[in-house]
């Protein structure tokens, strides 16, 4: 049954992009292809991730049909970027900060076991919805869910949140055609004080990359948890020469990968590795 719902959901894709190259020089009307496009974007699918074999357990993961929704999914389990960076162990604590609806944060957390921690950090309200339905369906007990931004102290700030892109925003990102969410703000070093200091840190955040790690100056001066971060070029985010100058500074060691390296496709996001030995 599982393979049939994945079935379904890839034909749906595939569906999506024939109608978008078939109003390419036709008289299809661009509202009919809208509302063929939204219908299919309001279907939600129950997956088992364990099929593609990256897994030894279940994972069930409910998501909408869009691109914004599967992109996580595509990155995460069919291409398997975080797992060529870094290597949970059992008993590992993990910062999953910009969690997004959770599909990363359910996959390490099989990896570091009963015994481990996975902190799950999403700001957008909308999609920490979703994240908690999906942590709640897998029974997530291990996983601490916090509906905040990691930034560089505790405050409040506004979210913009693009309305093409439902599960992105950012806190760098423009007014213009978004969404506005005021939101908590959490600096990891206070996260770290009561799910403790983590051994690894993902940071996919829209741009707000080094405020994170600003955030973060006592894990980073006292402790030694491997980082990977993506990217987000100005004037989304800082040069990323600035985020390899800081964690430079912190004692740590930067190698960077684009999107080609990782995901065999162009784009002017990157990916930061960073370690200490």
């Amino acid at each position: 049954m599982t393979n049939l719902k994945e079935l379904f959901a890839e034909l749906l894709f595939r569906l999506k992009d024939a109608l978008i190259d078939l109003c390419k020089g036709s008289s299809i009307s661009f509202f009919a292809l809208l509302s063929a496009v939204v219908m299919l974007s309001r279907i939600n699918i129950s997956v088992d991730l364990s099929a593609h074999g990256r897994t030894r357990e279940n994972i069930y993961f409910r998501f909408r049909i869009n691109e914004s929704d599967l992109l996580p999914y595509d990155e995460i389990f069919k291409k398997n970027i975080y797992d060529q960076f870094i290597h949970p162990l059992k008993g590992d604590v993990v910062f999953d900060v910009g969690a997004n609806s959770g599909i990363y944060a359910l996959k390490v957390s099989k990896q570091v076991g009963k015994t481990g921690v996975v902190v799950a950090i999403e700001p957008n309200p909308e999609v920490f919805r979703w994240l908690s339905s999906n942590i709640q369906e897998n029974n997530g007990s291990k996983i601490i869910l916090l509906n905040a931004a990691a930034a560089s102290k505790n405050c409040s700030a506004t979210l913009s949140v693009p309305y093409r892109w439902s599960v992105g925003g950012g806190l760098n990102v423009g007014k213009k055609n978004t969404i506005s969410y005021t939101v908590r703000c959490l600096s990891l070093d206070n996260v770290a004080q009561f799910a403790g200091f983590p051994n690894i840190i993902k940071i996919d955040v829209e741009g707000a990359e080094l405020d994170v790690l600003q955030g973060a100056k006592l894990i980073l001066s006292t402790s030694k948890p491997q980082i990977v971060i993506e990217t987000h070029p100005p004037p989304l985010g800082p040069p990323i020469s600035e985020i390899v100058d800081y964690l430079t500074e912190m004692g740590y060691e930067c190698k960077i990968f684009t999107h080609r390296d990782i995901l065999l496709q162009s784009s002017n996001c990157a990916y930061v590795f960073a370690k200490k030995d």
